[in-house]
C-alpha cells in the first residue's frame, strides 16, 4: 500500500512535456541574456572598433596622398613658371642680338632689403662688371653695384636711396623721344618719379619710358615703364610725371645682365 502511494506521488510530481519545454526555453533565455548576448555585443563592438580603425587609417593614407598630390602640383606649377620665365628671357636675349648679355639666377633676397637689392649667381668669372644693367623679361630692374668672383649685387630701381638716378627717354611718338631723369621710386604710388629735361615736350599718359645712353650708364632702349600720371606743377616750369614700372619686382627668379655700351 505504502509503495503504491509513493509511486503515485512520484508520477504526480514528474514534469509534463510542456513543462519541460518551458524549462528549456527559460534556460535558453537565461543563457542568451547572461552569456551569448554579452558575447555578441562584445564581438560586435570589437568589429565596429576594428572597422572604424581601418577607416581612420584609410582616411589618413588618403589625406597623405592628397597632400602629396598638392605638393607635386605646386612643384609642377613652379616648374612651368620657371620654364616660361626662361623662355621669355631667351626670346628677349635673342631680340637684343646686338647686345652682350649674361643669364643669371637670383640666389638671395632678404626681407630686410627686399625692395633694395638682390644677389645673383654670376660674377667677375662670368664677365659681370659694376654698372651693368640688369633686366627681367618685362623690363629694367636696376644695376650691378658690387661684384665678386662668383656673385654680384644688384641695386634695384625700387630702392628709396637717392643715388639711383638714371637717364631715360620718353617715347612721344614713333620717331621722337624726350630726355628725362628717373629720380626715385615712390612706394606710396608704386611709381617712378621723372624729371623732364625738355620742357617743350608734350607728355601724355600711356607713353613708354626707355633707358637713354646719354647718362653713359645703361644701353639705350631698355624698357623702364609706362607713364601713368602727368601733372603741371603750379608756380614752376615743369611737369610731375609718374611711371608704372614695367618689371615685376615681387617675382624675380631669372634675369639678364646687359653689358654697358651694348645696343646703343
Amino acid at each position: 500500500m505504502s509503495v503504491t502511494l509513493i509511486l503515485n506521488v512520484i508520477q504526480s510530481t514528474r514534469p509534463t512535456e510542456s513543462q519541460m519545454g518551458e524549462g528549456v526555453r527559460f534556460y535558453a533565455q537565461i543563457q542568451y541574456a547572461l552569456v551569448q548576448r554579452p558575447i555578441y555585443a562584445i564581438t560586435s563592438f570589437v568589429q565596429d572598433v576594428s572597422t572604424l580603425w581601418s577607416t581612420m587609417e584609410e582616411n589618413k593614407k588618403l589625406r597623405e596622398q592628397v597632400d602629396m598630390i598638392a605638393a607635386y602640383q605646386s612643384r609642377l606649377e613652379e616648374a612651368y613658371r620657371d620654364i616660361e620665365d626662361l623662355k621669355q628671357l631667351n626670346q628677349l636675349s635673342l631680340s637684343l642680338s646686338e647686345a652682350s648679355t649674361i643669364s643669371a639666377t637670383v640666389i638671395q633676397r632678404s626681407m630686410d632689403s627686399f625692395t633694395h637689392s638682390i644677389i645673383l649667381d654670376v660674377g667677375l668669372n662670368d664677365g659681370v662688371e659694376e654698372g651693368d644693367a640688369v633686366i627681367s623679361h618685362l623690363g629694367l630692374l636696376g644695376k650691378v653695384v658690387e661684384v665678386s668672383e662668383k656673385t654680384s649685387v644688384v641695386l634695384l630701381l625700387t630702392t628709396e636711396l637717392d643715388i639711383n638716378k638714371i637717364s631715360v627717354k620718353i617715347q612721344t611718338d614713333q620717331t621722337k623721344t624726350s630726355e628725362a631723369i628717373l629720380e626715385r621710386y615712390d612706394p606710396n604710388t608704386k611709381s617712378y618719379s621723372l624729371k623732364l629735361l625738355d620742357t617743350n615736350s608734350s607728355i601724355t599718359v600711356g607713353m613708354k619710358v626707355i633707358t637713354s645712353a646719354a647718362g653713359g650708364l645703361f644701353p639705350s632702349g631698355l624698357l623702364v615703364g609706362v607713364v601713368n600720371h602727368v601733372e603741371t606743377l603750379p608756380n614752376t616750369i615743369g611737369l610731375k610725371i609718374l611711371v608704372t614700372p614695367a618689371a615685376d619686382f615681387y617675382d624675380l627668379n631669372y634675369v639678364l645682365i646687359v653689358k654697358r655700351g651694348s645696343n646703343e
